[in-house]
């Protein structure tokens, strides 16, 4: 392989060595749960020969994506507030993208010549790019359907609260604080499961860059902000966790009884 012929290979393999960020984050306290949201994270390999062990080891890395696509699909089935035209569709893509990446990693494997070892490799690396806008927009739906998961229960104990607040209420307990905590509950509730199909809403558009280096911007700007909304919504799902906590806590020291003071007497006018 000549001199220029190495280097161009080295920027190829750029692309084709890309490996996921993992960024972590709690969808809810009491779950556990982590979002994961992909980006590219660029490491540099070299080598002289189509059948080196790099270029095995970067083929390797191409099957542990291929798995992870993979166990994606069952993921994607169980969530319960998608509806099965729209997972249908998902898992279609994501099918598509593991026959892709399948196809391509064979080509490379077989290459018998450096120049057949470059067009294949740099065609590798545009499915990786698909690949890094792809997960991340999979990832941003599996956690949406989860937060308005996590909103049904919430709207659930709110109704429960709600029940015992009114029960207060008929013993003449001062439970303003407790309705004031429960109303905000609510808001937190509802805006949480805005945010959640706003999130959704803000990733529709993303698709492809072809290269394109303004659909590529523009696809990072759409991502970024689907982001921040669903963190927005996340944020208002913990914290509508916090108001029940409160409420639960008013009720379980509400005194008994409320003694009123004695109306005082009043002598007549003369």
């Amino acid at each position: 392989m000549t001199t220029n012929g190495k280097k161009y290979f080295v920027f190829l393999l750029i692309f084709f060595f890309l490996s996921p960020l993992v960024i972590d984050s709690k969808v809810f306290a009491q779950t556990g749960r982590k979002v994961i949201l992909q980006q590219a994270d660029i490491t540099p390999e070299i080598t002289n020969s189509p059948k080196t062990e790099k270029v095995n080891q970067g083929n390797n890395q191409t099957s542990s994506k291929i798995n992870y696509l993979t166990g994606l699909v069952p993921q994607i089935q169980s969530m319960s507030k998608i509806v099965d035209s729209e997972k249908s569709v998902i898992v279609e893509n994501i099918n598509m993208q593991i026959k892709n990446l399948t196809e391509q990693q064979n080509r490379v494997d077989n290459a018998t010549d450096s120049a057949s070892l470059k067009s294949n490799t740099q065609l590798l690396g545009e499915l990786y790019r698909v690949y890094t806008l792809f997960i991340p927009k999979i990832h941003i739906v599996l956690a949406a359907d989860r937060i308005v998961d996590i909103v049904d229960d919430l709207n659930i104990l709110s109704g429960k609260l709600n029940t015992r607040i009114s029960l207060e209420i008929n013993k003449n307990k001062d439970t303003k604080q407790l309705e004031i905590l429960l109303e905000e509950m609510n808001k937190n509730i509802s805006d949480a499961r805005d945010q959640a199909q706003k999130s959704l809403d803000a990733i529709k558009s993303l698709g492809p860059d072809q290269g394109n280096k303004s659909v590529f911007e523009s696809n990072k700007t759409s991502l970024n902000k689907a982001i921040e909304i669903f963190n927005s919504g996340q944020k208002s799902a913990r914290l509508a966790f916090e108001n029940a906590k409160l409420i639960r806590k008013g009720l379980s020291v509400m005194p008994k009884e409320i003694k009123f003071p004695q109306t005082p007497s009043v002598p007549p006018l003369n």
